[in-house]
């Protein structure tokens, strides 16, 4: 059995009647003033000398009165219409939204009943009662939408009866002007004559009251072009002439037309889903262009305050405009009695984001300090389906917030985040977004911006297998990007702006897909615990596109915890391929304290897990956190690249300089600590973590290579001392011809070096000391020679 939604009726019905009794109130003035002018317009036709031209004058004059009259009386008879289909259609609204409650009180109660079953016999009391209001329900609904399909076809075939006043474009006098002779048209009836006269009063006139029905309202454009915007095949052509449109409209206009299209203020405006659409929608450089044009429009300021939700998630826009209206249309939606749960939960979560002064232990900053911006705010699309179906619920809301501001940061990271990530756990996400930021060296939001981007709807442990979210997330995620170097293009065009992209979990399969679909490069991309890259998207990190380092090799790195075990199954599952594998080609760095930097060994899967003792890959003092921030620094050169040899390597050098000691706590039977005993050059430290362990030896080992460079550097230089005090010994410089004998008119001179028994023959003195070089290098000094 199914329930039955009525049509979707809504419509600003009382400010419908206002507008049109105030059409049909100016037009009856206008005929008024027409008749009340027509007494003056006797005596302008006495001025013409010809009577043929007098009587022209006077078959015009004498038909304006009356067809601005006849004018009058269309938009009355129209004004009747719609104000009448205005009253009918409100009180059909309010039995439409009457009969939506009651569709779905009775599919709640449809679920839980015999119904579903099918099984007649099985019926309880209740059950017939159900089946009896929802047939009663289904004939309600059968007749509201029937009776609105006829108010909407009857009010149409009215106004098109009296459009033009039922044949009034006939009477409507049509003047032109060929040479020196006007001819006027009206009625059936025709007329010419001769002479000089100006008729342009005449036509200009005439032209207003054909004119007054045919032109388009700026606002009702805007309207018409935002429904193309909101369909399903939406196309960037689409996007583009609704932007162009609001371009068009000064602040009294962007105000009515938010006034009447307020699903603007609750729903987004579409992102690109698919190849076609992202190579067409308006590109950050088109936005900056139109943003300025606003700008010079004096318009600005009314896109912030009344088309806030539009204005703060258009790419090309500043960020600083974008996160002020954001914060707005936060505010409003939150403010609102239109939310589903899931919206309101959400929004919440994203407010509470953006002040870290609760819930962020690890930075000092206050909020207004640490610089949190609102960079996007997506609340989806309209839910809403035409015909008899239960509205799906709301999308979640996504959004992208800022530590630092991306306007003048040189730096800019983009976090992607992963598996059960969302809104819903904002702030948590953005304190993880906090501890790079605080990382990194100088700290300043003049200096870098961390952006915690959730602009995709990520999986659970149920469906992290499969790639259909990272695919669908990646075309967002693409836009944002490019639209962020568009944007500084537009902005700073002779800065060179650094973008990175760190992702975790499945936010790195969304990542690998954006980066084969952008049109820019990235500076550098950077996995942690990865749940894998498919092959649809990258075979290789130079499918990617990212930016090569000094090496030639794109500046694509990953790591992966040994203890991570979800990353484990994310990769098996779905077959996707292990990104710190040698054969995808990333730089692969160490989460498990092994190597430089030093740093905190990682415990799970988590990006923070804040417990002492144990490390996500966001935590402070973690090896992967230490490594993050030097690669999203320009520092990727200090980071150790993992690799069987380099493992072996760092944990021998470990186990000789490094005791494990157990230390029982007194009075405790079962409770154990690890101390670690360091001896490093003849003295013996003892340490509470691994980390510290690590550090002590890994500072050991760079000192003594520091030495030793410095002593093979005295070595050398010594070396090459020696051999210059050789030189004269062992180097004569011989004057020749040109067939090599030792005396020509055109002499020429080369230099003779004996070396053992041996003698041979250069050009340069460089040469004779690499000839010495070599071979003392091979035979060794002379026995009193060096040191």
């Amino acid at each position: 059995m199914t329930v039955l939604v009525p049509v979707e009726i809504s419509g600003q019905w009382t400010q419908l009647g206002e507008t049109v009794d105030s059409l049909a109130f100016d037009a009856s003035a206008t005929a008024s003033d027409m008749e009340a002018a027509s007494s003056s317009w006797t005596g302008l036709v006495s001025s013409y000398e010809e009577p043929a031209t007098q009587e022209v004058v006077r078959a015009a004059f004498d038909q304006v009165p009356e067809v601005t009259r006849a004018w009058s009386d269309v938009v009355a008879k129209a004004a009747d219409a719609l104000q009448g289909f205005a009253t009918e259609a409100a009180s059909l609204e309010s039995r439409a939204s009457d009969l939506h409650a009651e569709a779905a009180r009775l599919q709640a109660w449809l679920w839980v009943s015999g119904l579903v079953s099918g099984l007649a016999g099985d019926l309880t009391a209740e059950d017939e009662l159900l089946q009896r209001q929802i047939v009663r329900h289904n004939d309600d609904v059968l007749a509201l939408n029937s009776r609105w399909e006829q108010l909407v076809q009857e009010t149409a075939e009215t106004l098109e009866s009296i459009a033009g006043g039922g044949g009034l474009e006939e009477d409507v006098p049509e003047v032109t002007a060929e040479g020196g002779v006007y001819s006027v048209t009206a009625a059936g009836s025709s007329g010419s004559g001769g002479g000089s006269g100006d008729g342009a009063f005449s036509a200009a006139l005439i032209q207003m009251v054909r004119s007054g029905a045919e032109s388009e309202d700026a606002v009702e454009e805007a309207t018409e072009l935002y429904e193309k915007v909101t369909s399903d095949d939406v196309t960037g052509d689409d996007v583009k002439a609704f932007y162009e449109q609001l371009e068009n409209l000064d602040a009294d206009q962007i105000e009515e037309f938010a006034e009447e299209n307020p699903k603007i203020n609750q729903y987004s405006m579409p992102l690109p889903a698919n190849q076609e659409q992202l190579d067409s929608w308006p590109t950050g450089e088109d936005g900056a262009d139109w943003w300025k044009s606003m700008g010079e429009n004096g318009t600005q300021n009314a896109m912030l305050a009344h088309l806030p939700l539009l204005t703060g998630n258009t790419e090309g826009v500043s960020y600083d405009a974008r996160n002020r209206a954001n914060l707005n249309a936060l505010e409003r939606l939150q403010a609102s009695d239109d939310l589903a749960q899931n919206q309101r939960d959400r929004l919440d979560a994203i407010a509470n984001s953006l002040d870290d002064s609760d819930g962020n232990d690890e930075s000092d900053d206050g909020g207004d300090e640490s610089g949190r911006m609102l960079l996007s705010l997506n609340m989806g699309q309209d839910p809403t389906t035409p015909g008899p179906a239960i509205d799906p619920p709301p999308a979640d809301p996504l959004a992208a917030v800022s530590v630092g501001n991306p306007d003048t940061a040189d730096t800019t990271s983009f976090d992607v985040s992963g598996m059960n990530s969302g809104t819903h756990n904002m702030p948590s996400e953005v304190n993880n977004a906090q501890r790079l930021h605080d990382s990194l060296p100088g700290n300043s939001s003049q200096d870098y911006a961390v952006v915690t981007w959730i602009g995709y709807e990520s999986p659970g442990l149920s469906d992290v297998s499969f790639d259909g979210k990272a695919d669908d997330g990646s075309w967002a995620l693409a836009y944002a990007l490019d639209g962020y170097r568009q944007t500084m293009d537009a902005q700073r065009p002779e800065d060179e702006t650094t973008v990175n992209v760190n992702a975790h979990s499945y936010g790195t399969t969304t990542a690998a897909y954006a980066l084969t679909r952008t049109s820019h490069d990235v500076d550098t991309f950077t996995m942690y615990g990865s749940a894998g890259i498919s092959e649809d998207a990258a075979k290789h990190a130079s499918d990617l596109n990212v930016a090569r380092t000094d090496e030639g090799r794109p500046a694509v790195y990953a790591t992966d915890a040994k203890l991570d075990g979800i990353a484990d199954i994310g990769r098996f599952t779905s077959g996707r391929a292990d990104p710190t594998s040698a054969e995808f080609g990333a730089y692969t760095f160490s989460s498990d304290a092994t190597g430089n930097p030093p740093g905190n060994p990682v415990n799970d899967h988590y990006q923070h897990i804040g417990s002492d003792g144990e490390y996500g890959y966001r935590d402070d003092n973690s090896q992967a956190l230490e490594s993050l921030w030097r690669i999203n620094a320009g520092r990727g050169d200090e980071v150790d690249e993992v690799t069987d040899t380099t493992v072996d390597y760092y944990e021998n050098l470990f186990d000789q300089h490094v005791e494990k000691d157990y230390v029982q706590e007194p009075g405790s039977t079962y409770s154990v600590d690890i101390d670690y005993e360091v001896t490093v050059g003849g003295e013996t430290q003892r340490v509470e973590t691994r980390y510290e362990a690590m550090e002590l030896v890994n500072d050991h080992e760079a000192e003594r290579d520091f030495n030793r460079a410095n002593q093979d550097d005295a070595k050398t230089e010594a070396f090459d001392q020696y051999l210059e005090s050789l030189y004269d010994e062992l180097v004569t410089p011989r004057t020749v011809d040109d067939d090599g004998g030792d005396f020509s008119l055109v002499p020429q001179t080369e230099l003779e070096v004996e070396l053992g028994d041996e003698s041979h023959r250069v050009q340069t003195r460089d040469e004779a000391l690499e000839l010495i070089k070599e071979y003392y290098n091979e035979h060794g000094l002379p026995a009193s020679g060096g040191s």
